[in-house]
């Protein structure tokens, strides 16, 4: 018992069984993916309002750059101010999924709304943008979903 006891007080404490190593690194991966979004998020608005500006295109592509720059806020939120990490989970579920879901409907369709003022043209541009962002996302969550199986069969 002393052996034992003397060789966890050198290890540091053991992870609780309800709570494993991997789903505290998942969270940080989380939280990671969100600041990576910010940082994508923000550039792409900082870029392309001004472009949209000078083409005298934004009036008509206004909710595109809007749900870009709430789509950053969101992420800063989740990154660094949520209080736990479902927010971080939630987002990363979210973007996966959803500009997973943009990105194909963009390959087949020329956008969404198109000839109303709430228009979402979707280019090259957008769907390489769109690729660029779910893609780890979809990573991300395939891993977490995979090992939560593997858990729940032990």
């Amino acid at each position: 018992m002393l052996i034992g006891s003397r060789l966890e007080e050198l290890s540091g404490p053991r992870p609780a069984k309800d709570f494993p190593d991997w789903r505290m690194e998942l969270n940080k991966t989380y939280r990671a993916f969100c600041k990576f979004a910010t940082a994508v998020f923000v550039l792409n608005v900082v870029y392309s309002i001004p472009t949209k500006l000078i083409q005298e295109r934004l009036a008509e592509d206004w909710l595109h750059s809007v749900l870009h720059l709430l789509s950053a806020v969101f992420a800063a939120y989740a990154a660094w101010y949520a209080p736990s990490n479902l927010p971080a989970r939630a987002y990363t579920w979210g973007i996966g999924f959803l500009y997973g879901g943009l990105l194909v409907y963009g390959l087949l369709t020329p956008g969404l709304f198109l000839n109303t003022p709430f228009a979402i043209p979707l280019g090259t541009a957008d769907n390489a943008f769109h690729i660029f962002v779910s893609l780890p996302a979809l990573v991300i969550t395939a891993l977490d979903f995979r090992r939560s199986l593997r858990t729940a069969r032990r």
